[in-house]
């Protein structure tokens, strides 16, 4: 996407060679429980077996919004393996980011993608969430997002499945 920064992971572990920028090491990930016991099932399952996370800190201080894709592709057969993507977003208070997270399989192999997606957005922080999901029409897909919107602050999310067999 023009204009965009992009990081790609490929079943779960960060691809540099096919992303448009380096990704800054996070410190460990914070363990917060935001979704409810009982809907946390798949969520857990993520945290237990993700390669890797995009982990996104947005500071606040940018006139313009920052703009950043974040591409998940799925190539392992549900036979061999399934794939966790996890995405961590935090914006800062009076931070702005525009997000394009993309998930898409490269065969039509049946596919088990378990994704997992914390937001947490700071007082007076704008944030446009664009998910569009493009797995096989075999592919298994299971998604748990948790945001926490503060104060004063705005979340859009715009959602788009054109595969997989649930959602």
């Amino acid at each position: 996407l023009k204009g965009y920064i992009r990081y790609t992971f490929v079943d779960g572990v960060f691809a540099a060679a096919l992303s448009s920028a380096r990704l800054v090491a996070a410190p460990e990930h914070e363990s917060q429980e935001r979704v409810p016991a009982s809907d946390a099932r798949f969520a857990l399952l993520n945290d237990a077996f993700a390669n890797d996370a995009a982990v996104l800190r947005i500071g606040a201080g940018n006139a313009a919004p920052s703009c950043i894709e974040v591409l998940f592709v799925a190539r392992i057969a549900a036979a061999k393996a399934a794939s966790y993507p996890r995405l961590d977003v935090r914006l800062a208070s009076g931070a702005c980011l525009r997000l394009v997270e993309r998930h898409v399989s490269l065969t039509s192999d049946a596919n088990f993608v378990n994704v997992a997606a914390e937001i947490d957005i700071g007082r007076g922080a704008t944030m446009t969430h664009y998910r569009v999901q493009q797995m096989g029409a075999r592919a298994t897909w299971i998604d748990t997002l948790s945001a926490t919107v503060a104060q004063d602050a705005s979340y859009q999310q715009h959602l788009v499945h054109l595969g997989a067999l649930s959602a």
